[in-house]
């Protein structure tokens, strides 16, 4: 799977550090106003849309500008500045896009743009629905038969393997699943956003101001934004009178950076002339799971640890992927020579179940909690992802 080596570009990859997040809000403002100030002496004819830091570091800062003075983000002339000393970067100073960015595009979608994200999307939805569909089955299969006993026949053996490892998987996989699909669908939530918080805005910002006033300072309409909450950094900054900007007024939006949740957002609205605080947005559900879904599909939030976790699951679901196909072809072939299995008395839904759901909670649980703590008890919640995969190893049972 593309994504068992997209888990691990950070600790492959030679790149600059992350730790531009300890720098003070007062360096932060005082780089952004002079990335600005640089844009402005060298494209004088350009409109700033957008300002937003590079995904890997802090300390690369992307520009987006309107060329001629447009407003639309299409055709923008697309730059980089080092945020430390404003300098702009040229192709070979920005940050790689080497074989892991070729390898996340192919895992994202499929060299296809935007149509190639809601395929992977469609494919996703596919595979929710056929984990929960082998999870509802599961228990008809299993009446007469106890937890983790696997046949010695090859045709048997394949079976019980598929339907025990995938019960043990199920919970990590059903939760990869949906956060992809969130991640594949964000373009279509992000305009639905569009369409409703951001057009409530516009219509309560809309009205022009008194002209001739003068406007704040770029740098404390920054620390403005970074004021609002201890803690936090900036994640993009649209422009005023843009095609996703408000009339006079900045939109910020602000990400968390104490804990590993850095995901959970919100957008603050700055007065492009006082550089004060004017309203203060709750992004909506949908969009707060879409940011969640970035860590918890990718497992890059723990450490190596849990990324080692994560290829380990994804491995095991490949394999029960493997095995059914497997299954399905010897199903012919073996079917005269299969013995019937050693049978116990038939077991009710909630015995069937009751270990699969523990595995699944547990699981949700450590995954959760992996992401909202860090330190030790971070590190104790990614062990606990240990106890599915050894039972799926060591729980088995030869039976006849």
């Amino acid at each position: 799977r593309s994504g068992v080596c997209v888990r691990f570009q950070d600790g492959l990859q030679t790149s600059e550090s992350k730790s531009a997040s300890a720098r003070s809000a007062a360096q932060a403002a005082s780089g952004y106003e002079a990335i600005l100030k640089k844009i402005r002496q060298t494209y004088p004819n350009d409109r700033p849309l957008a300002l937003f830091p590079d995904d890997d570091s802090d300390l690369i800062v992307h520009a987006r500008l309107g060329k001629e003075g447009a407003t639309r983000l299409r055709g923008a002339r697309r730059l980089s500045f080092d945020l430390s000393s404003a300098r702009e970067l040229d192709g070979s100073q920005r940050p790689a896009s080497g074989f892991f960015d070729w390898l996340l595009r192919l895992h994202r979608e499929l060299f296809l743009g935007s149509n190639g994200k809601l395929y992977v999307g469609f494919v996703g939805i596919m595979y929710v629905l056929m984990l929960l569909s082998g999870f509802l089955i599961y228990g008809n299969f299993m009446r007469l038969r106890s937890f983790g006993s696997i046949r010695s026949l090859r045709l048997p053996k394949l079976r019980d393997l598929h339907k025990f490892m995938g019960v043990i998987t199920f919970g990590w996989a059903l939760v990869v699943g949906v956060s992809g699909v969130l991640l594949a669908l964000n373009g279509l939530l992000i305009r639905l956003f569009e369409a409703g918080v951001l057009k409530d805005l516009s219509r309560q910002y809309g009205e022009p101001v008194q002209a001739g006033r003068p406007l704040a300072a770029f740098g404390q309409v920054v620390m403005s934004a970074l004021n609002v909450k201890a803690g936090s950094a900036i994640s993009h900054i649209a422009f005023p009178d843009t095609e996703y900007g408000l009339k006079e007024h900045f939109l910020v939006v602000l990400k968390e950076t104490r804990t590993a949740a850095q995901g959970i957002t919100n957008m603050a609205v700055i007065d492009a002339h006082s550089a004060g605080l004017s309203r203060l947005v709750e992004l909506p559900l949908y969009l707060k799971a879409v940011l969640f879904s970035q860590p918890l599909h990718f497992g890059d939030y723990g450490g190596p640890l849990l990324k080692i976790i994560w290829a380990l699951f994804a491995l095991s679901s490949l394999a029960v992927v493997g095995l059914g196909v497997a299954a399905f072809f010897a199903r012919r072939r073996d079917r005269d020579k299969q013995a019937p299995p050693h049978r116990l008395p038939s077991r009710s839904i909630a015995e069937i179940y009751a270990i699969p759901l523990a595995m699944g909670v547990l699981i949700l649980a450590a995954m959760i909690t992996a992401l909202l703590t860090h330190g030790a008890a971070a590190m104790a919640a990614s062990a606990c992802l240990l106890v599915p995969l050894a039972w799926m190893f060591l729980g088995r049972r030869r039976d006849v």
